[in-house]
């Protein structure tokens, strides 16, 4: 998350003026696709599957809520979801998986609560998970070094609180990120199961664009628990060419 407040940016869609607290590379990223949807709305069917292959859990994590975070969080957060609505089902034609929003965050952040939940965002209240009371051996990184990592040490451990979500596939997001394309390639691969012939078309497409590091060397070792014997064998092949 970023300090301090970002300069305010202001453009004219239809006839109205749009202001977001962001910065100005970020605003153009977004408007591009904002203008669109604002001037002509998402249409309400489509010649495609009526009901998304599964609904995706969207989560950020509040950590600290200053009074400069706080003036401009819900401008923060309603750019990501909406970056994210318009590159998931329905509203992106090209996408299977639906959206809902989750945001962590402490019990006495109220002012941050309210803007999030404004913004569209469920809000999750959590406490923060207290590292001394964990079972860990003496001189553990995790108790000992946490702390003083990072931007804000423990607190990020509340990001461990996706797991609870209960949609099937969860994503955790920081609120200065943006999507400008759907992530259904990625989706397809945790969604199906590895002896559908969707899961291994999808997992094969994803080696073939070079998007993600094979992995057959590991399955080896363990013993090939997913049964993707076939699609290693494509992969090496696959590689195997690369290299002549």
């Amino acid at each position: 998350m970023r300090c301090g407040r970002p300069p305010t940016v202001a453009v004219s869609v239809a006839g109205e003026t749009v202001l977001l607290l962001y910065d100005e590379s970020l605003f153009v990223l977004v408007n591009l696709q904002w203008a669109t949807l604002l001037k002509s709305p998402p249409p309400t069917s489509y010649s495609r599957s009526v009901s998304p292959h599964a609904t995706v859990g969207y989560a950020v994590s509040i950590t600290a809520c200053s009074g400069k975070l706080s003036a401009w969080i819900f401008d923060a957060a309603s750019v990501l979801r909406r970056s994210v609505q318009l590159n998931s089902w329905p509203v992106h034609n090209e996408s299977s998986y639906a959206a809902e929003f989750y945001a962590f965050s402490h019990p006495s952040f109220d002012s941050c609560n309210e803007a999030l939940s404004l913004a569209g965002w469920r809000v999750l209240q959590q406490g923060f998970i207290d590292v001394s009371s964990m079972d860990e051996p003496e001189g553990s990184i995790l108790k000992e070094g946490i702390s003083s990592n990072g931007c804000c040490g423990d607190k990020e451990l509340m990001k461990l609180f996706v797991y609870t979500l209960d949609e099937a596939i969860a994503v955790h997001l920081d609120l200065d990120t943006l999507v400008v394309h759907p992530l259904d390639e990625l989706f397809d691969v945790m969604h199906f199961d590895s002896v559908r012939d969707e899961g291994r078309e999808a997992r094969l497409a994803l080696l073939r664009d070079g998007i993600i590091a094979p992995t057959y060397l590991a399955r080896r070792m363990s013993g090939d628990p997913t049964g993707m014997t076939e699609v290693d064998n494509a992969t090496e092949r696959l590689h195997a060419s690369a290299r002549r």
